[in-house]
């Protein structure tokens, strides 16, 4: 049987239809979900400085979307012009040859394909990775099918040309995996992947040692936009790799091999995310999912790049997030740590809990004390 990789699980209520290139509704209709002046203030993104000026993040996806740009634009319009969603003024992008000046598109292969969530996901990352790192450059690389061995390699493709590469996708792992692994082990380059919208269990390719592993939490917001609840999400991915032995930036982890995730952001903010698409009945829709917490990840790595002025291997920056573990105060300065929530009915292992666990990981970035922290990694 052929393993095709799920697309971050994105969970949206979409019709069953796609608007052609050039969508001619107006984007007057009500924006649905969390805005990204919230999500961006609740975690810090806007207690820095950074916007991720000179970095690119590379989002690796299946088949294409027709209307990506159109999307973008669109969002970015919207968002501007409405204060409680609104996206901050930032450094100039450097992409200036397509019609959005922040974003280019590589298509890999011969683009036979098309899917629904795929083209939705496609839209949901590159959006929000704009709405919380405005400044970075976006290189959307669309593989021609969601076959593992394309996205691998479409991820190496990625990773010639970006500081930060975005996999929100996965397949349970394999032993066939371990075939993919060295695509990762790159100097220059951070690899981030969503751990899954299953619950407990582990997926590739979140479980590379040389990937960043992003579970998902359930987000709870006051009307002053301060965090109310943060608990674990109960889709969120995790588990202890069968095939993986243990890293050794994992050594202070009680597990036999590989464990999943390595921290955790929003899966699902009260709402979800607002997403702006051609390709549903209503042009706002709300998602939610660890392809959109992983998203926020990647958006982070570029603040923390540019603060840096270099970027960073993926076994470095896991060596300097587990690195806060040796420290109490240094752990309670970096992360939110999230003690509650379930995701699924294996006991402790489906439980978050106090310090690392296999459902957050080691808990959600506090961004400002976080990019500190990040800036002196080698």
């Amino acid at each position: 049987m052929r393993r095709s990789a799920w697309c971050g699980g994105l969970a949206l209520a979409l019709a069953a239809c796609a608007v052609s290139s050039g969508d001619p509704r107006p984007n007057t209709a009500p924006v649905i979900g969390t805005s990204p002046q919230s999500i961006r203030h609740v975690y810090g993104f806007d207690q820095v400085p950074e916007t991720g000026s000179g970095e690119v993040v590379g989002i690796v996806v299946a088949y294409k979307d027709p209307d990506l740009t159109y999307e973008v634009a669109q969002f970015d319009k919207r968002m501007a012009r409405t204060p409680i969603y609104g996206i901050p003024s930032s450094s100039p992008c450097s992409l200036r040859r397509g019609p959005h000046p922040c974003l280019e598109i590589a298509a890999l292969g011969t683009q036979t394909g098309a899917d629904l969530h795929w083209m939705t996901e496609q839209a949901a990352a590159t959006e929000w990775i704009h709405a919380l790192a405005p400044g970075a450059d976006l290189l959307i690389v669309e593989a021609s099918s969601p076959m593992p061995s394309d996205l691998v390699a479409a991820a190496g493709f990625a990773a010639a040309h970006s500081t930060v590469v975005l996999m929100s996708w996965g397949v349970p792992e394999t032993s066939g995996d371990t075939i993919f692994l060295s695509t990762f082990k790159r100097l220059d380059v951070t690899f981030v992947a969503a751990s899954g919208d299953r619950g407990h269990g582990v997926n590739f390719p979140a479980s590379s040692p040389d990937v960043v592993a992003v579970g998902g939490t359930r987000l709870i917001v006051t009307d002053a936009g301060r965090r109310e609840l943060e608990s674990s999400w109960w889709g969120s991915g995790g588990g202890v790799s069968s095939i993986e032995t243990k890293p050794a930036y994992q050594n202070r982890i009680n597990a036999a091999g590989r464990a999943v995730p390595d921290v955790s952001f929003a899966a699902e903010p009260g709402g979800g995310f607002a997403v702006y698409t051609t390709h549903a009945r209503l042009s706002w829709v709300a998602g939610s999912g660890t392809s959109l917490a992983a998203s926020a990840w990647a958006a982070l790595l570029a603040l923390a790049d540019q603060r840096r002025g270099a970027p960073m291997s993926s076994r470095s920056l896991l060596s300097r997030l587990y690195s806060v573990l040796n420290d109490p105060n240094a752990y309670e300065a970096s992360f939110y740590d999230v003690t509650s929530g379930l995701n699924g009915a294996c006991g402790a292992n489906c439980a978050a809990r106090s310090g690392y666990d296999l459902v957050t990981g080691l808990g959600s970035p506090i961004i400002p004390n976080l990019v500190n922290e990040l800036s002196g990694a080698a």
